[in-house]
């Protein structure tokens, strides 16, 4: 399983978790839009897809070519913006590693 994979299955773990208001797109009094969170998340995915294709398998001693090696690059960036992101959604649903819970002090 890739690293995409894994966050995607994390995102299914969390999504089941969010309020409708927060999880879909809605919009203000005034007309303006607020994006949820599902929109927020496919954001990466649709990051990931103007930088395909994904090419982690070289033969022999050859190094990639640049634009290969920056296209990589990038994508590396927007996995690890991915990650983040869900971290931060699993810390505001309070079940992230920096939640703490009142009853846990001695």
């Amino acid at each position: 399983m890739g690293w995409n994979d894994e966050l995607d299955t994390i995102w299914l773990e969390l999504a089941r978790d969010l309020e409708i208001d927060k999880f879909n797109d809605s919009k203000k009094q005034d007309g303006s839009k607020i994006y949820g969170v599902k929109s927020e998340f496919n954001k990466f995915d649709i990051k990931l897809i103007e930088q395909l294709p994904f090419n982690d398998s070289f033969i022999g001693f050859k190094s990639p070519e640049k634009n290969i090696m920056i296209k990589r690059n990038k994508q590396y960036k927007i996995l690890m913006d991915k990650q983040l992101f869900l971290a931060r959604l699993e810390n505001s649903l309070n079940k992230g590693t920096s939640w703490e819970e009142e009853d846990d002090d001695f």
